[in-house]
């Protein structure tokens, strides 16, 4: 309390002071000015305009040129807020008797506009040019107040003088290309940004970067294109870094047939220029278009790298490995088999091979059912030499989801064994062979034993309440809770593990058909609710799209189940799959209503997100 007394008569003293300095040649000290200025900080800072603008404006009259310009930027900020011109204009007369400087010209333009006198204004800002027609900063500050109060034309008209004052066709062209955004002058900032190439041509990646940064709305795409395009008609050493640029502006508008046809003259370019470049258009398009669903354009792109690339091109490698993986996600698989083994036989030794082994037999175990073929890859890729170990122990189990989906459940456990023989300490894949023998005794109609296997395993592991956070381990702690659960019920529980297993070897008919023998004499738990659950995902698998609805519908309306959530998402995905665009969306916006905290939660946006690209 004491110390905020004195420092409240330290200011009045001081400004006593200042206020006899007129009278007295002897001004205060360096340190009594700081301390009037922080305190002028203070005021301006709690909102005491008046107050603040008072001290500032002293101390800018004490303080000789130029030092006392921070004092006066403080005042007139002070002046503007409060909007007290009169204190404001009566600073700058006072301190333009003792120095001339630009911003106090500049600023008694803008008095006059806050005034009303657009006329005087006007007037003013002309004068200052015409009074430093050479003074560069002159038409900055100039120019900045005009846009700050919108005047683009008085700025633009300031600006290109000052280009012919310099002689410099570059000269101001940072506010230029700013003031034409601002405006949405979109064609006459691209020729800015032309132009400015014309003697900065390694800026191609700057100028490209500033236009897809404008160039974010249908209509400034359409104006910058329409400058580019011109620009390429008058000027043929333009026409590649044209191609470049409109290459890349359509490819974030999504117009990816133009884009494409952009690419295919760069690469023409680059094919008679050095053949050995062929390729890098070709693949960055691809790319963009393939994670934006433009496959038939991604993989235009693709084959024609595939076609002209040597084949020691480093893109033509991950085009062909690319272009596999495209013609999966379009669902032509009997290609893609054909890719990914045309990839194997030509590039043996490459990093990503292994990962193709396991796409071909996942293809033909998961969309043709040929057990046979797919054990055959998985067996292939273990006899690779120097196989990385996630890949062996992978293949290990991927053969035993062979044999169980093949009824050979004796050879699965020997797969299973190995696995988890062969699988470091601590190393993951060892909880996923932990799941299967215990599938296994599910499948056998043992849910005692898979019950007993359960409890060593999550007690392993900490118990229930303290499973880690992964997959598998939540696999195994979703079934250890339903099979204790429902331990009474030995005859559904041998029922919905013949139906599991029913379901891994494709006869969805049959499963569904012991899961509604199971859910006749069952009681209403948990276990019902998941052979529930399992009966949309058969229906679904079978085509049956309006059964799987009525189920899933029900579902979603107990909100005291297991997962309403994940019913509801069903329920959109399957409208989704009965061509009903609509009604999918309208279920995923409700789901984001419903259930915001949902793990879905993102699942269900992306889902929105790709409804949202299809319907444009």
């Amino acid at each position: 309390m004491k110390r905020s007394v004195r420092y409240l008569l330290i200011i009045a003293v001081l400004l006593a002071a200042l206020s006899r300095t007129a009278a007295q040649e002897k001004r205060p000290g360096d340190q009594e000015l700081r301390i009037l200025q922080q305190r002028a900080q203070q005021l301006e800072a709690a909102g005491r305009l008046d107050q603040a603008g008072e001290l500032y404006s002293r101390v800018a009259r004490i303080l000789p040129p130029p030092q006392n310009l921070n004092a006066y930027a403080g005042a007139r900020r002070c002046f503007e807020r409060s909007k007290d011109l009169a204190g404001w204009e009566a600073l700058i007369h006072d301190l333009q008797t003792r120095q001339r400087a630009l911003p106090f010209q500049v600023d008694l333009a803008e008095i006059a506009y806050l005034r009303g006198d657009r006329a005087e204004a006007l007037r003013t800002w002309r004068a200052v040019i015409d009074d430093n027609p050479q003074e560069e900063q002159a038409y900055k500050l100039t120019g900045a107040v005009l846009l700050k109060y919108y005047l683009y034309d008085e700025a633009e008209s300031l600006y290109l003088r000052g280009r012919k004052a310099f002689k410099d066709p570059q000269r101001f062209f940072f506010e230029l290309v700013h003031l034409y955004q601002d405006q949405g002058a979109f064609a006459r900032m691209t020729e800015e940004y032309l132009n400015y190439l014309q003697k900065n041509a390694g800026q191609l990646g700057y100028v490209q970067a500033q236009l897809l940064s404008a160039g974010d709305e249908p209509e400034a795409v359409r104006q910058i294109a329409g400058s580019i395009e011109r620009e390429m008609k008058s000027s043929a050493d333009f026409r590649l870094p044209g191609c470049q640029l409109l290459g890349s502006l359509y490819t974030q508008s999504r117009d990816y047939r133009l884009a494409l046809q952009c690419y295919e003259e760069l690469e023409e370019a680059a094919r008679r220029k050095n053949p050995a470049e062929v390729g890098q258009y070709y693949y960055t398009f691809a790319m963009a278009a393939m994670s934006d669903g433009a496959l038939s354009e991604a993989r235009r792109a693709l084959e024609a790298l595939v076609q002209q690339a040597g084949p020691r091109s480093p893109h033509r490698v991950h085009a062909a490995f690319a272009l596999a993986r495209l013609l999966e996600k379009e669902g032509d698989y009997t290609r893609a088999l054909a890719a990914y083994g045309e990839f194997i036989r030509s590039y043996p030794d490459w990093p990503e091979t292994p990962d193709l082994y396991l796409r071909a037999g996942d293809l033909y175990l998961d969309r043709f059912f040929n057990l046979a073929a797919a054990d055959s890859v998985y067996q292939r890729l273990l006899q690779r030499p120097n196989l990385p170990v996630s890949y062996h122990l992978l293949a290990l189990q991927k053969r035993a989801q062979c044999a169980i989906a093949g009824g050979d459940l004796r050879c699965a456990e020997k797969f299973i064994s190995t696995l988890h023989r062969e699988t470091p300490t601590g190393y993951g894949r060892q909880r996923q062979a932990d799941l299967m023998l215990v599938q296994i005794d599910l499948f056998e109609g043992r849910p005692g034993r898979a019950l007993n296997k359960l409890e060593k395993l999550i007690g392993g592991a900490g118990g229930a309440g303290e499973a880690k956070a992964d997959t598998v381990q939540n696999d195994l702690l979703e079934l250890y809770l339903l099979l204790r659960s429902s331990r009474q019920d030995s005859l559904e529980l041998v029922r919905y593990g013949k139906a599991l297993w029913l379901q891994r070897q494709r006869s969805h008919a049959a499963a569904f058909d012991t899961l509604a023998a199971l859910l006749a004499g069952s009681r209403p738990g948990a276990l019902a609710e998941r052979a529930r659950f399992l009966q949309v995902d058969l229906l679904r698998t079978m085509g049956r799209f309006p059964e799987a609805l009525v189920i899933s519908a029900a579902l979603a309306a107990d909100s005291s189940g297991l997962a309403p959530d994940f019913a509801l998402m069903t329920m959109a995905g399957l409208h989704e799959e009965l061509k009903e665009p609509e009604k999918a969306r309208q279920l995923y916006e409700s789901f984001l209503e419903k259930y915001p905290e949902s793990i879905y939660i993102e699942q269900v946006r992306g889902h929105i997100r790709r409804l949202e690209t299809r319907s444009r």
